[in-house]
C-alpha cells in the first residue's frame, strides 16, 4: 500500500503531467491550491516526497508552454531551504532542451523566442541545480545552450563556472544517415562509437541542421527552406 508521501507525489507528477491549455483562467482550482498547499505542509520535509517534489518540476520544465513557467515557479516556491536540485544532474538540460526557436526569429536575439528561459535558469541554480553535470545522453547544459545559440545564457553559464573545455558526444552525419535510412526501413542500427568534439562543433551541427531546435508548429517557414526535412537528408556529402 502506497504510504501518504507516495500519494501525495503522485497528485503532483499528474498535476504536472496534464494538459496545458491557453483557455485556462488559473493555475490551480481553488480545491487543487488547498490541496497543493496542505500536501507541502503535511509531507514537504519527507525525503519520499522530496523525489516527487523534484520529478514535478522536471515534468513541468519539459512540458512547460506557458513562457512564464507558473506551475514550475509554484513548486520552486515550496522549497525553503533552496537545496530542493543538490546531488541531481539534469534540471538545466531539461529546461534548456525544451526551448524551441519561432522560425521567424532564426538568427535574432533568443529572448524574443523565450524570455523567460534565462531568468528560470538562474532560478534553479539558486534551488541547487548544477552547472557542471551530464544528462543520461552525455550532454551538459552548456552543449544544449550552444545548440540554441544563446549567447546571453552562454555566458552566464560560463560565469557561474561551467567547463567550456568538456569534449562532447557526437553523431557524425554518416552516422545520423545510417539511423535515419534504417529507420524509414524499418530496422535499427547498432550503436556505434560517438564522436567526442568540442562545443564549437556542436553549435556548428546545430546552424547546419535546425531542424531540431525550431517550433515546428510553426506552419510558415522562411523563402526556401523547409525545416520540416533534415537538412542531412538532402545531400549529406554536401553538407
Amino acid at each position: 500500500m502506497a504510504s501518504p508521501e507516495e500519494i501525495a507525489g503522485k497528485w503532483f507528477l499528474s498535476l504536472c503531467s496534464r494538459k496545458n491549455s491557453a483557455e485556462r483562467d488559473q493555475l490551480l482550482t481553488h480545491l487543487e491550491k488547498i490541496k497543493f498547499d496542505e500536501f507541502f505542509t503535511l509531507h514537504g520535509r519527507s525525503p519520499v516526497f522530496k523525489t516527487y517534489h523534484v520529478e514535478a518540476v522536471r515534468r513541468c520544465l519539459a512540458r512547460e508552454l506557458r513562457v512564464d513557467y507558473p506551475m514550475a515557479r509554484a513548486l520552486l516556491e515550496k522549497d525553503e531551504t533552496g537545496d530542493l536540485f543538490v546531488g541531481e544532474r539534469d534540471l538545466l538540460q531539461v529546461a534548456i532542451k525544451r526551448v524551441r526557436i519561432d522560425p521567424r526569429y532564426l538568427g535574432e536575439d533568443l529572448k524574443k523566442s523565450n524570455p523567460e528561459l534565462l531568468e528560470m535558469v538562474k532560478l534553479l541554480m539558486s534551488h541547487g541545480a548544477a552547472v557542471n553535470c551530464f544528462d543520461d545522453k552525455g550532454y551538459s547544459p552548456l552543449v544544449y545552450t550552444c545548440m540554441l545559440g544563446y549567447q546571453e545564457l552562454f555566458r552566464f553559464l560560463i560565469e557561474a563556472g561551467a567547463d567550456i573545455s568538456t569534449d562532447q558526444q557526437r553523431k557524425s552525419p554518416e552516422q545520423l544517415a545510417k539511423i535515419l535510412k534504417a529507420a524509414k526501413d524499418g530496422k535499427t542500427v547498432e550503436d556505434e562509437p560517438k564522436e567526442q568534439v568540442n562545443l564549437l562543433q556542436v553549435t556548428l551541427d546545430a546552424l547546419i541542421s535546425p531542424q531540431e531546435i525550431v517550433d515546428m508548429t510553426w506552419v510558415g517557414w522562411p523563402p526556401g527552406v523547409n525545416f520540416d526535412i533534415p537538412l542531412w537528408d538532402l545531400n549529406i556529402k554536401a553538407t
